[in-house]
């Protein structure tokens, strides 16, 4: 499967940690979807992809691959979350949105206060489907990013699609 360069998230994360700028995260973005590097893919040495399930630390591991994490019991890309009682669960790993100011592409991650920002080409609604993403859990995950995860709006049973 072909992917876009702002798909390879996992070479920004691991980027972004190493301290590479903006700029070169984006190049090595592009030489992946051009060579069609394997999705988690992390960086290119003598031609060959290096991918992200091949770091030793397993904490180091599932944070460079954030919401890309494989799931070990489904063997499969894109497993990352089933809906329980508990509303933590019903929330996924990581989800994008837009920025309310600017109307920029960003991922909010579940848990974490703020939001990520991503390549000006980033397309929103294709991440989101691709993942089987709701409105309300896109809302529910803004909400908990700014007003605090403890907050009943940061539950997608309590955000209605056009409110």
């Amino acid at each position: 499967m072909k992917y876009k360069p702002h798909e390879y998230v996992c070479i920004a994360a691991w980027g972004r940690r190493m301290g590479s700028f903006n700029y070169y995260i984006t190049a090595e973005q592009k030489k992946a979807a051009a060579d069609e590097a394997p999705i988690t893919a992390i960086y290119e040495r003598d031609g060959v992809w290096s991918v992200a399930e091949d770091i030793r630390d397993p904490a180091h591991r599932k944070a460079i691959l954030g919401s890309m994490y494989v799931e070990e019991e489904h063997g499969q890309y894109g497993a990352e979350w089933d809906v329980k009682e508990d509303r933590w669960d019903r929330l996924p790993r990581v989800c994008a949105a837009y920025e309310f100011t600017y109307h920029r592409a960003i991922l909010l991650y579940r848990g974490v206060a703020g939001y990520t920002g991503v390549a000006s080409d980033f397309d929103v609604e294709r991440f989101n489907k691709q993942r089987s993403i709701t409105t309300e859990q896109v809302m529910a995950m803004l909400n908990g990013s700014m007003f605090g995860w403890e907050t009943e709006s940061a539950d997608p049973l309590n955000c209605k699609e056009g409110s």
